[in-house]
């Protein structure tokens, strides 16, 4: 079985038009035989997350360092809990066992392990499909900041295909088979320059 992780919100209180394509990506990951690794927390998008994975009888790991045991609870219906000593060994198992990473709306969170994923994988260390899901034009602005970079040398274009960028969750499968896939519903950063 192969297995994706997913760094996502775990806040409460979002708008529902992030929160309604969450059964669809879940369904089509499920359907694809994939095990679904993400923090492991119940709430926000990662709650529905494993909820509807759970619900479609799909496999769920979680992975969380101990010390958020007193910040935010984590799911009781995860196939599997795994306790980390700190966030960095956290984000290393979640690399490790994953075949490939998905970015949903998030938070400092999700973009710190966006961010890190992103980098590895410049700088050969990560091999992965990394997928930024753009619900809604929520990484617009992140997009125009990659773009800004490269317009001042900050940064190479050829860093901008160590991702694909997609605005639907329909199309997430073609993207995690082939992460240099593109078609008309797919907005791939360096189009926008």
């Amino acid at each position: 079985m192969k297995s994706i992780t997913i760094f996502c919100s775990s806040s409460n209180g979002l708008n529902a038009k992030y929160i309604e394509p969450i059964s669809k990506l879940t369904e089509l990951l499920i359907s694809a035989d994939y095990t679904i690794i993400c923090g492991g927390s119940s709430g926000g998008l990662m709650g529905e997350l494993i909820s509807h994975a759970n619900k479609l009888g799909g496999r769920t790991i979680g992975i969380r360092p101990k010390f958020l045991d007193n910040l935010e609870y984590h799911s009781e219906i995860l196939t599997e809990f795994i306790s980390t000593d700190d966030i960095w060994e956290r984000k290393k198992q979640m690399n490790l066992l994953s075949d490939a990473t998905i970015a949903l709306p998030g938070g400092s969170g999700t973009i710190d392990e966006l961010f890190e994923a992103i980098t590895l994988k410049r700088l050969g260390e990560y091999s992965k499909p990394i997928i930024i899901v753009n619900l809604h034009g929520f990484y617009d602005k992140l997009i125009d900041f990659f773009n800004h970079q490269i317009r001042e040398n900050f940064m190479h274009s050829s860093s901008l295909n160590t991702f694909t960028v997609i605005e639907s969750v329909d199309n997430i499968i073609n993207a995690l088979k082939d992460d240099n896939w593109k078609d008309e519903n797919t907005t791939n950063a360096i189009i926008r320059e």
